[in-house]
């Protein structure tokens, strides 16, 4: 069975710009996500 999906590579230039605006204007839900990774980082190289 094939599945379909899509990439921003495959998309193209402009989903870039449009998923940067995106995530301009509404990217406060990811900060406890970048403070997880950050979090695992420093973690990891202690």
């Amino acid at each position: 069975m094939k599945r379909s999906y899509h990439t921003l590579a495959n998309r193209g230039k402009v989903n870039e710009r449009q998923l940067a605006a995106y995530l301009t204007k509404n990217g406060q839900p990811l900060l406890p996500m970048v403070e997880l990774i950050e979090q695992s980082h420093l973690a990891i190289r202690n």
